[in-house]
């Protein structure tokens, strides 16, 4: 009886150990706003702001937290905040929704640090590499929606839509530690190419005499420099795929494509435009396995890393070239692929891939919330 009462506490107190330490929780508020700032030129105008802050909010966590953010709409138009991040259970509501087109492209950025095994840093700081235009997004809006691109960008950071956006810092080489939560091997450069959607960690060694340098965020300006990028990106490193791709033309359909949970899927991104293109996945990582100029085919196969490829949620694809990726479909749902330049997304190339399973699980998949807004045929069914 002794024993039977001694085994009883203990595993009453490892009990009560095992529910304080349970993963920490943070809570966060995101309130939607548009405001005024000064930026270029010598007038403020119209910007999104999230907490009043444009960069968003830093969030700072470790491995295994729960993060739980509340976004408050205040603007005249509908906002969807996407979280870049493999293992993502959901984007927006918890299952379908009336989703519009325009949502997709007004999101703001937040940056979310988390704690790793690099020693602490003197400084930590986010730069922000991007397209600026004196005209409002809604005002662009209007240009896209009567055919005509947007306009050519004089005080732009880089030319993101039509050149090779490269970063610098004057008399220093820039070391790459993280690239999207994967962790590289730490190689030196002297400029680093960051295409549309994609974030870097690098470390910057001081050690150049006392002056300023500049930080400059510039372009290729020559279509023969793409091999060399393409080069830089190969640089970066850590059995069901079909033979072939279908091959077939482009085709009016519904915009969402099928597949099964846990397949292993390859995706080729073939841009034959001369101009850089970038893509986003929700809800994954993927392996970004292969590059190459012209035409992919079989044989291309043969030129991929599959020892220790880099896994992203966005990849650029070269003019006139190929990007190849990976993808174990281990995350349940229903994710947008989409351009991650805002005119293209705006204008509609994007579309959605079905991670389904027959069988219903929790684990794999939440029921759709009582106050999820409803239409088209999901009008009048009743919520689980």
């Amino acid at each position: 009886m002794g024993r039977a009462v001694l085994f009883l506490a203990i595993l009453a107190f490892w009990s009560v150990s095992v529910a304080r330490a349970e993963d920490a929780y943070k809570y966060y508020t995101f309130t939607v706003t548009y405001g005024t700032m000064w930026v270029l030129g010598p007038e403020n105008q119209q910007v999104i702001l999230i907490n009043g802050q444009l960069l968003g909010p830093t969030i700072e966590a470790v491995t295994n937290d729960n993060i739980i953010v509340n976004v408050v709409n205040k603007l005249d138009e509908p906002f969807l905040l996407t979280w870049m991040s493999r293992y993502t259970k959901y984007v927006g509501l918890v299952g379908p929704w009336c989703f519009q087109m325009q949502d997709v492209w007004k999101a703001l950025e937040v940056s979310i640090y988390f704690s790793d095994s690099i020693s602490q840093a003197a400084g930590d700081f986010t730069l922000l590499i991007g397209d600026w235009y004196h005209g409002g997004h809604q005002r662009l809006q209007k240009i896209l929606d009567s055919g005509k691109p947007c306009p050519f960008l004089m005080d732009s950071f880089y030319i993101a839509m039509m050149d090779l956006p490269s970063l610098v810092i004057k008399g220093h080489k820039l070391k790459v530690v993280e690239v999207e939560g994967s962790h590289v091997l730490q190689n030196m450069y002297d400029s680093l190419d960051v295409h549309v959607g994609q974030s870097v960690t690098v470390l910057v060694t001081l050690d150049q005499p006392v002056r300023d340098y500049y930080i400059v965020a510039s372009t290729r300006w020559s279509t023969t420099e793409v091999d060399w990028s393409i080069n830089q990106a190969r640089s970066f490193s850590l059995n069901s795929i079909p033979s072939a791709p279908s091959g077939s033309g482009a085709m009016l359909a519904t915009s969402v494509m099928g597949a099964s949970l846990h397949e292993f899927i390859e995706v080729v991104f073939q841009n034959n435009e001369d101009t850089l293109q970038s893509w986003h996945l929700d809800g994954y990582d993927f392996w970004v396995v292969g590059f190459g100029s012209g035409q992919w085919t079989e044989a291309s196969r043969k030129t991929y890393n599959l020892v220790d490829a880099l896994t992203r949620h966005t990849t650029q694809v070269y003019p006139k070239s190929w990007t190849a990726i990976l993808v174990s479909l281990d995350n349940q749902g229903m994710w947008n692929i989409r351009s991650a330049i805002w005119g293209r997304q705006y204008l509609g190339q994007q579309f959605y891939l079905r991670v389904y399973n027959p069988n219903t699980s929790l684990a794999n998949e939440y029921n759709i919330p009582s106050n999820a807004l409803v239409c088209g045929k999901a009008v009048g069914h009743r919520h689980p």
